[in-house]
């Protein structure tokens, strides 16, 4: 995966969750508070207020992006290969397609549309 489309992407997505985060923080009331985490039987047992806890993964996806490109060569244990360019890029692709569908689904959650 080319590095410019992937950083394209990714700042597309992450800019996506944070206008869906805001979007989703205007139109919940005041005092609202979001389900963050569901159980194995669907029904949600983890709370936060509509602002940390539509705008965590969208900080998080930030703060993700900043140590990729802090760590361009990736970790790798002593003795160990890292992971290829190409490999890490499609791999921090995911994590952030994974965080962009997360972030939808505890959006829609809280305004009542899934």
């Amino acid at each position: 995966m080319n590095s410019r489309v992937a950083g394209t992407v990714n700042g597309f997505l992450i800019a996506l969750m944070f206008a869906l985060a805001l979007w989703a923080i205007d139109a919940l009331p005041a005092g609202a508070r979001v389900a963050i985490h569901w159980g194995l039987d669907g029904q949600p047992n983890r709370w936060m207020g509509k602002w940390p806890g539509l705008l965590f993964i969208p900080v998080l996806a930030v703060f993700l992006a900043w140590l990729a490109s802090a760590f361009p060569q990736g970790l790798a244990s002593p003795g160990k290969r890292a992971l290829a360019a190409d490999g890490r890029r499609a791999l921090f692709c995911c994590v952030i397609v994974t965080q962009a569908v997360a972030q939808a689904v505890i959006a829609l959650v809280a305004l009542g549309r899934w």
